[in-house]
């Protein structure tokens, strides 16, 4: 009976130790799937293919012969049916460790992974950051494949989008996309290829900050609003901004430029909020573009009127001397043009 038991243990040893030597080389491949064999494993693999695909077997051979087989051969037999079975276990172990490995997301660590948005059910939720170092904030909403960030304001802050309108600080929202990263991490960007926000596997954030060549660490605060949506602006608060930007671009670029709305088109709120982020965007990408002399000296030299009108999608053209800036008062975020936007087609018209 005990020689039974360590006959036993020793097959499942030697099957085990076959098959574990198989799967390290499978991973040190990266295959996954296409298993390679150990130079030891080759004999007893091509045993058991054999072994398995015959109709018979060592034993089954003996049975048909009426000759007894003698004590070496018996011995030796058994060595190779025993062999045979350990190989057959090995087999079963290899392709169970496959079918796991396949189904199991850890897969993807031994598979080349390519840069494509995360696949993420994340519910409307928006985070509030603070930068570690000097207590700037931002929010950030997850929205799986897509995001959503805010750099809020603080006082004496520069920033166009702070300095713009004093009483009513319209911070501009950032539309980006995600993407994977190495390590886990998922990298938000916006149209343009710009990287603003890196979010680690573990938790924590880097944030490029406008204006900022390098990343930051932020830490999330808490929660705050529901959802980053344009802020509610009536017609008048519209109509203000853009007296307000023809004052702004005008003073940059040394001439006359209006920004002249048409009537604007009802909406299910009677708001107008859309149409104000608009005329803030536009004058933020002009006054993007007369950062360089040269490019102030185009805006003033080729832009004399910048018009606002309704239509079904947001759109930019130049028709002679009027930046015609087009923007669906019902589609939020995605019905204006972003500042990035209009200094890049400013860049490449002018």
């Amino acid at each position: 009976m005990a020689r039974a038991v360590r006959e036993k243990g020793a097959f499942l040893k030697a099957a085990f130790s076959s098959a574990l030597r198989t799967i390290s080389l499978s991973l040190l491949l990266g295959c996954g799937v296409v298993t390679v064999m150990a130079p030891s494993m080759v004999p007893s693999m091509a045993y058991a293919q054999s072994a398995l695909s015959a109709p018979s077997d060592l034993s089954t051979q003996s049975a048909l012969s009426n000759e007894p087989a003698a004590p070496q051969e018996q011995g030796a037999r058994q060595d190779a049916g025993d062999g045979d079975a350990a190989a057959r276990l090995s087999i079963k172990i290899q392709r169970r460790f496959v079918q796991r490995l396949q189904s199991d997301p850890f897969s993807a660590l031994v598979t080349r992974s390519a840069e494509q948005a995360p696949a993420r059910r994340v519910g409307v939720r928006v985070e509030r950051y603070v930068i570690a170092s000097d207590n700037r904030a931002f929010l950030f909403e997850d929205r799986g494949r897509e995001a959503r960030v805010k750099f809020l304001c603080q006082e004496d802050d520069p920033r166009f989008d702070c300095v713009f309108d004093p009483q009513r600080p319209g911070e501009e929202i950032h539309s980006l996309r995600a993407t994977t990263a190495p390590r886990g991490d998922v990298i938000f960007k916006d149209v343009t290829g710009r990287v603003f926000l890196r979010l680690s596997s573990y938790g924590g954030a880097t944030v490029f900050w406008p204006g900022d060549d390098e990343g930051h660490a932020a830490s999330k605060s808490f929660g705050d609003e529901t959802s980053l949506s344009l802020p509610f602006a009536t017609k008048t608060i519209a109509m203000g901004l853009a007296q307000r930007a023809s004052a702004h671009i005008s003073a940059i670029v040394g001439a006359p430029v209006i920004f002249e709305v048409l009537e604007p088109a009802p909406t299910s709120t009677n708001g107008a909020s859309v149409l104000a982020d608009a005329i803030a965007r536009s004058a933020k990408g002009m006054r993007m573009v007369a950062k360089d002399k040269d490019g102030a000296l185009a805006l003033a030299n080729r832009i004399h009127t910048v018009r606002l009108i309704a239509a079904e999608a947001a759109e930019l053209s130049l028709a002679g001397s009027v930046l015609e800036v087009r923007y669906n008062p019902e589609s939020d975020l995605a019905g204006r043009p972003a500042s990035v936007a209009v200094a890049r087609f400013l860049e490449v018209t002018l």
